[in-house]
């Protein structure tokens, strides 16, 4: 069996034309590389070269087996790319999601279930492009606001959330038990804008209103302890970051401010996932 190496050296030689240009680019002595073109020979039993005092060149059997160590040396490389590519999936689990919280809980089960996995997350607020991306495997799992009907597909029931309007303590509507999008319709609210399906949500319900969109959750946070701005928290949200001081939480009567949420994958790939779907129903 000819040695890898030695292909590679052969295709060397082919591309630099000769033996010395050949081993200064290998960082190898001339005689070292002749060598080596030797050790070829003897392994095919043919000559590859034709030799002259001076000079070494590719003989027609030489052209054929430069062309097989191309085809070698490519199939080689593409078996490290397709193993390692395999590999990398089967440690890294992608993730779409139509909103953030329900996202963050899924992933505190799954690292709490696994040492060596890696989590790759998106948020997209549109259950179409979410479901498609699950077909064409660009995600494994998905979080949806609508139960997915299909055979070909793993869907449970994951949690739900409810959206709340956080208002300052003196705002004219504080004494009010609970609040519609309509009653706050024309305000000027404050707005995260990585929320997912809830943006489209609220800024619908809400035609009206000037929303202050921030990007930086951080700054988000600053924003609404510094100002008087109206803005939108959730159950999940206080559960995870607490409320905020000098602020009152107000449900909002509206049937779209509670959505349910459902996590879906392949059924051909629900042995893989099992154990996080076990973890729902806990």
């Amino acid at each position: 069996m000819i040695d890898t190496n030695l292909l590679y050296y052969l295709i060397a030689v082919y591309e630099a034309g000769n033996l010395t240009k050949a081993a200064k680019r290998l960082h190898l002595s001339q005689q070292a590389l002749g060598r080596s073109m030797k050790k070829i020979e003897d392994e095919l039993q043919v000559s590859l070269f034709n030799r002259t005092k001076n000079k070494i060149e590719l003989n027609s059997y030489g052209q054929i087996a430069v062309d097989y160590a191309y085809k070698i040396i490519n199939q080689i490389s593409e078996m490290e790319d397709t193993i390692k590519t395999l590999e990398k999936q089967n440690r890294t689990i992608a993730i779409g999601s139509c909103a953030p919280r329900p996202l963050n809980n899924l992933c505190n089960i799954i690292t709490s279930l696994f040492d060596t996995i890696s989590l790759t997350l998106e948020i997209n607020a549109s259950n179409d492009e979410l479901i498609s991306g699950l077909f064409n495997e660009t995600y494994q799992l998905i979080i949806l606001t609508n139960k997915l009907k299909d055979d070909r597909v793993i869907c449970k029931l994951w949690g739900k959330e409810e959206l709340y309007f956080s208002l300052p303590v003196d705002h004219p509507l504080a004494s009010k038990e609970t609040l519609s999008f309509k009653d706050i319709d024309g305000e000027t609210l404050i707005l995260y804008k990585n929320i997912g399906f809830w943006k489209n949500l609220v800024t619908s319900s809400m035609p009206n209103t000037h929303f202050i969109i921030e990007e930086n959750r951080d700054n988000f946070i600053k924003l609404i302890q510094r100002s008087d701005f109206i803005c939108f928290s959730s159950d999940l949200a206080i559960k995870k970051e607490g409320q905020i001081e000098n602020r009152i939480i107000k449900k909002i009567n509206d049937n779209d401010a509670i959505i349910p949420f459902y996590i879906a994958c392949l059924k051909k790939n629900y042995t893989k996932y099992q154990t996080i779907f076990d973890q729902l129903d806990k």
